[in-house]
């Protein structure tokens, strides 16, 4: 089954990024498998030794345009929540836990009213019949 997606955008030249990730590790571990983490990287300085420090199971992709085009990323660290049918759930720029909070926050959210749209359907079936 195919789990949410959080895509990071971090650059090894932003001061913010290197001071929000250790944060956002025990985030990862309590999420991971329901949620699976990206990082889109940008600059020299890769962030493998923080995936190895912490053992996190995550995808480390190169920062491209075409990525930056897509999502539309001006600055880093930019986070988005994709949901299973890849609708972007959430996104923002995220310098603080706070954002990425508010930002996994919708995922609930989109849970429930996932929920509420399936008792909307069960209950207009029943009363159509």
């Amino acid at each position: 089954m195919i789990a949410e997606i959080i895509l990071i955008f971090v650059s090894s030249s932003c001061t913010a990024c290197e001071a929000l990730l250790p944060a956002i590790w025990p985030l990862m571990k309590e999420t991971q498998p329901d949620l699976q983490w990206a990082m889109i990287v940008k600059g020299k300085k890769p962030f493998m030794g923080f995936r190895r420090h912490f053992s996190l199971n995550f995808l480390l992709i190169a920062q491209s345009a075409a990525l930056n085009d897509l999502y539309q990323v001006k600055q880093t660290p930019y986070v988005l929540l994709i949901a299973k049918s890849g609708d972007v759930l959430a996104k923002g720029l995220t310098n603080t836990m706070e954002h990425i909070e508010s930002i996994l926050q919708s995922r609930t959210h989109s849970a429930v009213r996932a929920a509420f749209n399936t008792v909307s359907v069960a209950t207009s079936n029943t009363l159509s019949h």
